[in-house]
């Protein structure tokens, strides 16, 4: 009786082992993802690929705010395990939306019965989806064949095993946490060149607006892309029949139980970054990146801004006697100064220049002129009412106009800046750089080592209260103890 009772009971233990596995291969199983599938952002968030390794659907952006996309499954959301958004410009949602594949054949997202829009727009109507292994989200018709997937469509990443196609773009992000269409951009050019760009009005696919470039548009090519292998190997191809490798960035690595991306990252640098799957931390690491010089890009920096590098880290500043556009919210990006003319007052007396050494922006004068030194092309945008800024190098003096764009500071750099001022807005002469350029605020270093000994004296100082009040209790402890047995 006992052995039977024990055997029934195994049985049921296997028959419900059973259906565990069969409910967590629903769960995860990317193969299939039918219509009438939903999701929500607080109950279901997300279907898996098979392996788990990928999700498709909600993730948080803001407070009680989501967005929907592409990501790591089981890492932390920072800023290299999200990998794809959808309609990224648009506002994120609340929690009480829905994530739909209707039986109608669309993906939208559904706030109510009367309000919903398409998350992704396809020519046929949808049969099913699958979020595949590969990091890669796609949609069938109703024939199975594939009529959208997210690998055609990149936002500001590519994968391993994935490809940059000629003519697309990897756009940044506004920020790590801010998914939005950002000020920088990758293009895999037709011209088989791959280069990065601002994103901003204004700007083309032209040298001028260029700031980093394999230098690869003189090759002898026919469909040239930009591919990640599963070992980190990041190069450019020449499709077949050719099957030429026209560049390497970079090498593959031997190392196990690592998956790679690609991202160019909201400050405009492009990285290669190599994530650990062992479980151990889930720790990710760069492995190559497009430049360590974090002024580089074009655009990083405001109208009228100058990039400047302070340990390495990037920070935009205003020429003297300018100011942010508003103090209180530096990234506003812009610096603004009232443009003096030679008609504010009689003789020219209101009107000063102020120098700026070492530091240099877009070349684009409107009239540049031979001189001796910086004194006669100080003295030449002085008596010139539309010379607002000067820049004198090498014997020229090159006349500008505000607004001034991709300005930098750089020690190896002999330019010198005039800006003309009023004498209102006119700071204090600067010196000559010797032997580099002087910095327009003390060092954050400074800061902290003036800090620290008021730190220490404060410490010093409560620690020292403490035992005195320690000793005082203890004491009319005693003299109350004493009294008492007297």
């Amino acid at each position: 009786m006992t052995t039977s009772l024990f055997g029934h009971l195994l049985l049921f233990l296997v028959m419900l082992s059973a259906i565990y596995n069969v409910d967590s291969q629903i769960e995860y199983d990317g193969s299939d993802i039918s219509l009438g599938s939903s999701l929500t952002p607080t109950g279901n968030p997300y279907w898996l690929s098979p392996s788990g390794l990928f999700a498709f659907g909600f993730y948080p952006e803001g407070e009680n705010r989501y967005r929907v996309g592409i990501f790591l499954a089981g890492f932390p959301l920072n800023k290299t395990t999200v990998i794809w958004t959808a309609n990224r410009d648009d506002p994120p949602v609340s929690d009480n939306v829905t994530l739909s594949l209707t039986t109608d054949g669309r993906l939208i997202i559904q706030q109510s019965q009367d309000s919903d829009r398409d998350v992704v727009t396809t020519d046929q109507s949808i049969s099913s989806a699958s979020m595949l292994d590969s990091g890669n989200f796609v949609l069938y018709g109703p024939n199975q064949e594939d009529i959208w997937e997210s690998f055609h469509h990149p936002t500001d990443t590519i994968v391993q095993d994935q490809k940059l196609m000629e003519e697309h773009e990897l756009v940044s992000s506004i920020s790590e946490v801010n998914h939005s269409t950002g000020i920088f951009r990758l293009k895999m050019q037709s011209d088989f060149n791959l280069v990065m760009y601002p994103n901003e009005t204004g700007t083309d696919d032209t040298r001028p607006f260029a700031y980093w470039a394999t230098g690869t548009n003189s090759v002898d090519a026919k469909n040239v892309t930009l591919n990640l292998d599963s070992d980190g190997s990041l190069y450019l191809l020449d499709e077949p029949p050719a099957d030429n490798i026209i560049k390497i960035l970079s090498y593959g690595l031997s190392e196990e139980q690592r998956f790679y991306l690609l991202k160019i990252f909201y400050d405009g640098i492009l990285r290669l970054y190599s994530l650990s799957l062992d479980g151990k931390g889930n720790s990710s690491s760069v492995v190559w990146e497009s430049t360590t010089d974090r002024c580089a890009p074009k655009g990083l920096c405001g109208l009228n801004e100058y990039c400047s590098l302070d340990d390495s880290e990037p920070e935009c500043k205003c020429p003297p006697g300018f100011g942010h556009v508003n103090p209180r919210n530096r990234t506003a990006r812009n610096c603004y100064s009232p443009d003096p003319t030679c008609n504010k007052d009689e003789g020219n007396q209101s009107i000063t220049m102020t120098l700026l050494y070492n530091t240099y922006w877009d070349n684009n004068p409107y009239k540049t002129d031979n001189v001796k030194n910086k004194e006669e092309c100080e003295a030449t945008c002085l008596k010139n009412c539309e010379c607002v800024v000067a820049f004198f190098q090498d014997g020229e003096c090159r006349q500008q106009r505000l607004p001034l764009k991709y300005g930098r500071n750089e020690s190896a750099d002999s330019n010198i800046a005039f800006f003309k001022l009023t004498q209102a807005q006119s700071p204090p002469p600067l010196p000559p750089p010797s032997p580099s350029p002087l910095p327009t605020q003390p060092p954050t270093p400074g800061r902290k080592k003036t800090i620290v000994p008021v730190l220490t004296a404060v410490g010093v100082g409560a620690g020292l209260a403490v035992i005195v009040a320690v000793l005082l209790v203890s004491y009319w402890g005693v003299r109350r103890h004493n009294k008492s047995s007297a």
